[in-house]
């Protein structure tokens, strides 16, 4: 009888593995340049997915709110940590060149603070599958559509290579970066439905999943610090001290998130 009940649970447990799965897989599909079903639109299309997520697994079955820790942001830089949380801040300290007085750099920075400043606002306290879907619909997918926006028009401000220098180059590589790592961490906050506080082992499911499906932000954190290491390694000692950072940051983040 033991071994009978125990075997349920593990393909109630396989069960609800593949419905998270295909859940997460849903909510992060449009995560870059996204193609909606005909006819949908962006918050449609979160809600539906958020809805298919709530009722897949509250008909078949702790909350996990991940801190938020930011490094102050601040137009200063000069930490060099790679280790620290996203920010302006952790960047090493610029040498006098072309990258310190530049206006790209000027107005890469500008527009970059911006968007750092944009957080992902918090979930409702109440996180019934309703409220969850509103708060997909009315705040995720806008900000996450005005993120995107945000990198694009940092990207943009920077300049474009070859017209910019190699120090600047490797600046726009790193804040990109950045940019793209803060957003991969942004998209962890949102939670389960309170339905699945009484299922933690599933709840944790979702929790995982839908940090492995913001991977395309990471894959795009990783190109970015892999071109600012090889340009900063190609110019040498100049910007030793940016290469050492884009290095460690890229090795970091991709033993995180165990990708390539």
């Amino acid at each position: 009888m033991w071994g009978h009940k125990k075997a349920e649970k593990h393909s109630e447990q396989r069960r609800y593995s593949s419905h998270v799965a295909t859940i997460a897989r849903l909510v992060f599909s449009h995560a870059h340049k996204p193609r909606y079903p005909d006819g949908m639109q962006p918050g449609m299309f979160w809600s539906a997915c958020l809805l298919v997520a709530l009722v897949t697994l509250v008909a078949g079955c702790g909350s996990i709110h991940p801190h938020r820790a930011k490094t102050p942001l601040t137009r200063e830089v000069g930490s060099g940590d790679p280790e620290a949380p996203p920010s302006l801040a952790v960047l090493p300290e610029m040498a006098h060149g072309p990258a310190a007085s530049s206006e790209h750099v000027h107005q890469g920075f500008s527009m970059a603070m911006q968007v750092f400043r944009e957080t992902l606002p918090q979930p409702p306290v109440d996180r019934s599958n309703v409220n969850l879907q509103s708060w997909v619909d009315k705040v995720v997918t806008p900000w996450l559509e005005k993120r995107r926006d945000g990198v694009d028009e940092t990207r943009y401000q920077f300049g474009a290579e070859p017209s910019v220098s190699a120090s600047e180059a490797v600046v726009a590589h790193a804040v990109l970066g950045l940019l793209q790592e803060d957003t991969a961490l942004e998209l962890a906050h949102i939670p389960p439905p309170a339905e699945l506080d009484k299922e933690p082992e599933v709840a944790e499911m979702f929790t995982v999943l839908i940090r492995n499906q913001a991977h395309p932000f990471v894959a795009s954190a990783l190109k970015e610090f892999r071109l600012c290491a090889k340009t900063s390694d190609d110019e040498g000692s100049e910007l030793r001290r940016w290469a050492a950072f884009c290095h460690a940051r890229f090795d970091r983040l991709r033993d995180a998130y165990a990708m390539q």
